[in-house]
């Protein structure tokens, strides 16, 4: 997303963007964010959810790059296949799904990455087959009276064209 910051944005520049990246689930019910991105439809009753694409996990590397994980440690479905997998045996453990990328970028190691996100650096090749228990449904999700807003509807039209284009 944040490589198409000029298509969310607009041209000129008509709504004001926060990303924040957290591998907890923001609560959107309470305005601690706007719009958020799931990995599974919402429950609660005052928040909107809009289905995208599904979201497929793989492993990637660059090549040449030695054949040990790189663990992130959270609470997500892909962070605990990786812990499971490894039995403790990853090479380094990283806080954040983006550091993870950033060292498979470097050279260093395997990381396990949406298939949206491996296929779209260059410098990484699949090192191994999807990973069918973690496929899931992406949703894009807001609260029920904002998703009317103007500024809301246009980020979240915007969002979903950016998607889209990007097979995300």
């Amino acid at each position: 997303m944040l490589r198409s910051f000029g298509a969310l944005t607009g041209s000129p520049p008509d709504i004001r963007l926060r990303f924040v990246s957290a591998e907890r689930v923001m609560d959107i019910v309470h305005r601690e964010v706007v719009i958020g991105f799931r990995n599974r439809r919402p429950t609660e009753e005052t928040l909107a959810g809009r289905k995208l694409a599904a979201v497929e996990f793989a492993p990637y590397a660059a090549p040449g790059a030695p054949e040990r994980w790189i663990r992130v440690v959270t609470e997500t479905p892909s962070a605990r296949w990786v812990a499971q997998i490894t039995g403790g045996d990853a090479v380094c453990e990283v806080n954040s799904p983006r550091n993870a990328l950033d060292l498979a970028l470097a050279g260093h190691w395997t990381a396990l990455l949406p298939i949206f996100i491996g296929e779209a650096e260059p410098g990484l090749r699949r090192a191994g087959p999807v990973v069918p228990e973690l496929t899931h449904d992406q949703w894009l999700v807001t609260h029920e009276a904002d998703r009317h807003l103007p500024e809301v509807r246009r980020a979240i039209d915007r969002m979903c064209r950016v998607l889209e284009r990007l097979g995300g």
